[in-house]
């Protein structure tokens, strides 16, 4: 897989983040997010999932398109392979240069 389309994960993200932010630790990104250390301690442990409005945020700070981080996210609260395998094309479809507004004015073309 090319590296411009690779799945990751909410940990990732929180990485990213503390690095971009320079922030030193899990405490001060939960500070930093108002939320608390437990919630922090949720998202790495994998129960729990960087939501929309976050992951929109999550984008902004890192400054790549809110699309990745929000698929992404849909890819790991996934139920089934099939529908993991649904988000991890779609992000390939979107970090290859698909044009995202087809999404939205002809889902109808769009094969995956």
């Amino acid at each position: 897989m090319d590296e411009s389309y690779i799945m990751r994960n909410t940990a990732y993200y929180l990485d990213a983040v503390k690095a971009k932010l320079q922030l030193p630790s899990d405490y001060a990104l939960a500070k930093h997010w108002h939320v608390s250390k437990q919630d922090i301690s949720e998202y790495r442990s994998g129960k729990r999932t960087l939501g929309e409005e976050r992951a929109i945020a999550v984008a902004k700070i890192l400054e790549i398109n809110p699309a990745e981080p929000l698929i992404c996210s849909h890819a790991e609260r996934a139920k089934s392979d099939e529908a993991r395998q649904v988000w991890e094309s779609l992000l390939e479809k979107i970090s290859s240069g698909f044009d995202v507004l087809t999404l939205c004015v002809a889902p109808r073309r769009i094969i995956i």
